[in-house]
């Protein structure tokens, strides 16, 4: 039994070096479903993933000629370069991504699976963008904390209305819950006056699309690309869309007396 299974992990080593990039990015989530399914934790994967676990720190060690070479290289050199890289930004992910998403998170093992296959297919297609100000794996590491987070912020609006980030459950306009409970009484007033003018003037001066998408894109920081998917337009039309509801909003500004520098400062974020 031990001789069958020892054999069937020899011919997948084999097949995934004659594989190209794509079937071995396949190859490689297969035999990590198959894992999950079986019930294995982490650190019982299969040892192929232990042993390329262990050799990180020293794969690391690869000059960048050497990587740039072996990945440009159709066939075994290629498949090994991609391997060893595989090992690199997987092991790197669980402090990478420390402060927005614990290891021992549910979802974590399958981000980091789908942000690893698709770092290693970002790698290939960019390659020569690769400047050699950084060490090759820095560079790659950068390219899978980015895919991480931006996968992150998608799940995490995915399911959210912008009627809800509009207003409260008790019909109250979420702008002025914004005002800084550390601030001293005389200061807290002030803010809580600009505050409330400034909400009045975004529920009569504004569009409801206008009054949503600023909203989303500068109070609660929900992406641009997210706002656009669900109010149906495309990225420049949402520019053109925040552009023209901060005209409105300074000019407004402007005739009640008020900074529009200093009111608008809290829109200029994300």
């Amino acid at each position: 039994m031990q001789f069958s299974q020892a054999k069937s992990r020899d011919s997948v080593a084999h097949m995934e070096c004659t594989l190209p990039i794509t079937a071995y990015v396949s190859v490689q989530h297969v035999r990590y479903t198959s894992t999950v399914k079986a019930g294995l934790s982490p650190k019982n994967r299969f040892p192929a993933d232990q042993d390329l676990l262990q050799e990180a720190p020293k794969l690391a060690e690869r000059k960048n000629e050497e990587w740039l070479s072996d990945l440009r290289t159709p066939g075994l050199a290629q498949e090994t370069a991609l391997s060893d890289l595989r090992s690199i930004i997987r092991s790197g992910l669980p402090y990478a991504l420390s402060n927005y998403l614990s290891p021992s998170d549910p979802q974590f093992d399958d981000l980091a699976e789908e942000v690893t296959q698709d770092t290693l297919l970002r790698v290939l297609d960019n390659l020569d963008t690769f400047e050699g100000r950084s060490k090759f794996t820095t560079w790659v590491h950068k390219i899978a904390v980015r895919i991480a987070l931006t996968e992150l912020r998608r799940k995490r609006w995915q399911d959210v209305s912008l009627d809800s980030l509009v207003e409260t459950e008790d019909g109250q306009m979420s702008i002025s819950l914004m005002a800084d409970p550390g601030v001293g009484p005389e200061l807290a007033t002030e803010q809580i006056d600009i505050l409330t003018r400034v909400e009045r003037i975004i529920l009569e001066e504004l569009t409801d699309k206008q009054r949503s998408a600023l909203m989303a894109t500068r109070i609660h920081g929900m992406p641009m690309d997210s706002v656009a998917r669900k109010m149906g337009m495309n990225r420049n039309a949402l520019y053109k869309l925040l552009h023209d509801a901060r005209l409105r909003l300074k000019r407004r500004l402007t005739e009640e007396g008020l900074s529009p520098e200093e009111a608008l400062r809290t829109f200029e974020a994300g």
